[in-house]
């Protein structure tokens, strides 16, 4: 049975690797056709460096700066050497250049330091972005169909760096942790039962996320036929936490943590320079509190938020980290504007969200019987909440429009647009018109007409109020006077002209 060609050069990496936790060791992965360096920075200062490529008859010399002044070119073996960026540089690298290198520092005629480099060389290659998920989740690391039937060898890489404000900080060696053409036994016991791997799709998976593997970088090397075709590269970190916040408010990042070492847990942000924010003691006084952001001392709670009395900047980015634990946020300062909208039952609105084309706004809704929730997704404009599906769409400029509107629809409806280095926030409150209530026609229609009849039936109770009063007085009186006018103005005393009394009366006072 023959030996496929390229096992030897696989069981060369297993066996470099063994030696690879030494720290003038390292792995460099490139693309063909690139240009790809190796670093004299570690070496320290020298008189002179020399880079080889090693080999098992005979080391090839390829650059000597003591015969060669910096700067200049080796046509023959393709190498520069740049004095000032400290490294060699190989130029437009092949598959032929795969293998290990070693850089020496010279004084005084003798070797000083060495370090070995074990290049591989890549047909293609691919960065992927960060990977962003949480404690108990899944990824793909690797994941290329080459559409080749041909099962593949997987090479996957590990390199554990530290991470400054959310970003990994490589310097840290490469570590190889998987390599299917070996044993699953060497896997490192916290990928054990963790890595599902596919050869004919080219995919490698990691489930149950841990702390230990965030702020990790991860290269993925994918073999065919003795070659590698392909170079993938990734990156693992906690969920990006977006703050919105208006300028001079507060805000507090929360931060937990269980650990024995309080002191080793910091916050690091790009406003202070990348400084680490040591916790504070419980007895720092309420004018620093005012003044100055500061850290909750979590030795006993495990609550190490971050305090900021108010918000000073546009933006910014704020990082908790330990060990391998890292939570990131960014904040936001908003520009707000605010409006009023309102609505009847079956109606249709339109919610501008006043924002630039190319910005993927994020909206929000706020309603009194329910807490601040995100009715639609701006990556792929789906609407998440299932009272809205059916209801409401997305124009192409972002708006959101809603139809067969109810009461339960009453709310304040947010758009917010991450733009470079601040957001803008149009927020619409949407009010709710009771087709019957106080301000519809209807109404005042009503009220008009039972103002009319009230004053009618005022107006009759008074009347009633003044008869009932008066005894039924009014009435006789003017019957009696109706009925006697006549006799009054026939024997008045004006119409007797000399004073005389009635015929009656003188009666009397004959009788008298």
């Amino acid at each position: 049975m023959e030996v496929p060609r390229f096992i030897p050069f696989l069981l060369w990496i297993l066996m470099r690797d063994a030696d690879c936790d030494q720290g003038n060791e390292s792995f460099v992965f490139a693309e063909a056709g690139k240009d790809v360096s190796f670093s004299t920075k570690e070496l320290g200062p020298a008189e002179d460096y020399v880079l080889y490529k090693v080999s098992t008859d005979r080391d090839l010399l390829l650059f000597n700066t003591s015969t060669q002044p910096e700067g200049s070119y080796s046509k023959e073996h393709q190498v520069v050497y740049f004095r000032n960026l400290k490294n060699f540089q190989l130029n437009t690298i092949n598959s032929s250049h795969t293998g290990e290198y070693r850089v020496e520092s010279w004084i005084g005629g003798n070797v000083k330091v060495q370090r070995k480099y074990f290049l591989i060389v890549c047909s293609a290659r691919e960065l992927f972005d960060p990977l962003s998920t949480h404690v108990g989740g899944r990824v793909h690391l690797c994941g290329t169909d080459l559409g080749d039937q041909e099962p593949a060898v997987i090479q996957l890489y590990r390199e554990a760096s530290a991470c400054k404000t959310g970003y990994i900080r490589r310097d840290a060696p490469k570590h190889l942790v998987l390599d299917t053409n070996s044993s699953m036994d060497r896997l490192p016991e916290d990928l054990r039962d963790r890595l599902q791997v596919d050869l004919n799709s080219s995919s490698v998976v990691l489930k149950e996320i841990s702390d230990n593997d965030f702020c990790n970088f991860y290269e993925c090397l994918i073999w065919r036929r003795g070659q590698c075709q392909k170079l993938t590269a990734t990156s693992l970190f906690y969920p990006v936490k977006p703050t919105y916040t208006i300028f001079g408010s507060p805000v507090t990042l929360p931060c937990n943590i269980t650990t024995t070492s309080p002191d080793q847990v910091y916050w690091e942000t790009l406003e202070s320079g990348n400084v680490t924010l040591l916790p504070e003691e419980p007895s720092h006084n309420d004018t620093h509190q005012e003044e100055k952001m500061y850290m909750l001392n979590g030795s006993q709670t495990g609550d190490y938020s971050l305090i900021i009395p108010s918000v000073q900047h546009d933006y910014n980015e704020y990082v908790c980290a330990h060990h391998h634990y890292i939570v990131k946020y960014i904040t936001y300062t908003c520009k707000r504007n605010i409006s009023t909208a309102i609505f009847s039952n079956s109606e249709t609105v339109e919610l501008n969200c006043l924002t630039p084309l190319e910005n993927n706004p994020q909206w929000f809704r706020q309603r009194a019987a329910h807490g601040k929730e995100l009715i639609l997704d701006s990556d792929n404009k789906t609407i998440l909440p299932d009272d809205l599906k059916g209801r409401a769409k997305v124009t192409f400029s972002f708006s959101l429009i809603i139809s067969n509107l109810t009461a339960e629809d009453h709310g304040s409806y947010t758009c917010i647009t991450d733009l470079v280095g601040y957001c803008v926030e149009n927020t619409i409150q949407l009010q709710y018109k009771n087709p019957y209530g106080i301000d519809s026609p209807f109404y005042k229609a009503y009220a008009s007409f039972m103002s009319c009849g009230l004053l009618a039936m005022l107006s009759a109770v008074i009347v009633v109020c003044l008869w009932k009063r008066g005894g039924g007085q009014p009435f006789q009186q003017k019957r009696r006077r109706d009925t006697e006018t006549p006799g009054l103005q026939a024997s008045g005393v004006e119409q007797s002209g000399d004073g005389a009394l009635p015929d009656d009366l003188e009666k009397d006072e004959h009788t008298v």
